[in-house]
């Protein structure tokens, strides 16, 4: 079977993150090239196929209805970012631009572990050692209209529920193969939800007689406003390996 073109990859990538970001796109499928994405972003450009919008000193990229069409998506792929756009970066900074690289589950991919749960948040996939399944993360963003209390509230009534005999998520969380990623825009909030989360007793699920750690990650991500730094000091980053 013939591989797709970069131009086809592209615009499935775009289609599972919603939106993307040039330094992304030479990361993931331009062997990390600087600037290797530009001839492809420009030809589905100038073809209709993807829209440029600003956001500071660099731009995001979406698929417009023609592309829609050609990928034979629904009409939901397309709806504006909005207040989703803080939503849609941060994910896509966490899968793509920091370590390990992790990959967006689309709901039918994330349906075939959890047939009979509705999960609404976004679900990565992250690789683990090999030989070891790989790990799903839940994803929750702590943005500036979130408070500390809901969002920590929230994880503790998840897991409760997830803690369930018959649910079909507590084998993985046994197995710390299903854990939560927190994301911030700053490392002093990072740090004060771990601790919450940690004091809380939030990390533990009872096995039996015995309590069993959950994985949770507490990380820093940029928002729209602190793209472009953060942009700026991953490639200074890169240089000085």
């Amino acid at each position: 079977m013939k591989s797709p073109t970069k131009r086809i990859r592209v615009l499935r990538h775009i289609a599972r993150y919603r939106l993307t970001i040039r330094p992304v796109l030479d990361k993931k499928l331009f062997d990390g090239k600087e600037g290797a994405s530009h001839n492809v972003i420009q030809d589905l450009l100038g073809s209709n196929l993807i829209s440029q919008h600003s956001l500071g000193s660099f731009s995001y990229y979406q698929l417009t209805s023609a592309a829609a069409l050609e990928l034979g998506l629904q009409t939901t792929t397309l709806k504006p970012t909005g207040s989703k756009l803080r939503e849609y970066l941060a994910i896509l900074w966490y899968c793509h631009m920091m370590k390990p690289s992790r990959e967006l589950l689309p709901p039918e991919q994330l349906r075939q572990y959890f047939p009979s749960t509705r999960l609404q948040a976004a679900h990565c996939i992250e690789p683990t050692k090999a030989g070891r399944p790989h790990c799903l993360y839940r994803v929750r963003l702590a943005g500036p209209n979130v408070s500390d209390w809901s969002l920590v509230k929230s994880l503790r009534d998840y897991i409760e529920n997830a803690s369930d005999p018959y649910s079909e998520i507590r084998p993985l969380l046994l197995r710390r193969l299903y854990g939560f990623a927190v994301l911030c825009h700053d490392q002093s909030r990072a740090q004060k939800l771990k601790k919450t989360v940690q004091d809380k007793g939030i990390v533990h699920i009872k096995d039996g007689t015995k309590y069993r750690r959950i994985a949770f990650q507490f990380l820093t991500v940029p928002g729209p406003e602190t793209l472009g730094v953060s942009i700026h000091e991953h490639r200074r980053n890169q240089e000085n390996k």
